[in-house]
């Protein structure tokens, strides 16, 4: 199941995030830290739209995150986020098997 799927992710997220809190230093990003969770979801929808669904994962990670988040809300982000996670799926086995096609050619 695609939500049992995505709880599962959500799960590790929030275990891995004491681990990150504790962390010296905070990754290089080149994003800006947003206001809201809405702002996020907004530029989950962009970076889609963009052809970046990785960066709009993380987006809707960083939204579904967020404290006080409008329940209805959250289950949309959630249904977007495993949108996102079988498309990435479906373009590394494309990469996957393109690849293995090139290899097979070459001999």
């Amino acid at each position: 199941n695609n939500m049992e799927n995505l709880e599962a992710v959500l799960t590790i997220i929030k275990h891995l995030q004491p681990l990150l809190d504790k962390m010296d230093t905070v990754p290089e990003t080149s994003e800006p830290a947003l206001r809201s969770a809405g702002a996020y979801a907004k530029r989950a929808k962009e970076a889609i739209a963009e052809g970046r669904p990785l960066d709009a994962g993380a987006d809707l990670i960083r939204a579904l995150k967020r404290e006080g988040l409008d329940p209805e809300a959250a289950e949309r982000m959630k249904a977007q986020l495993t949108n996102v996670f079988w498309e990435t799926k479906r373009f590394w086995e494309a990469e996957a098997r393109a690849r293995q096609t090139s290899q097979d050619e070459t001999w």
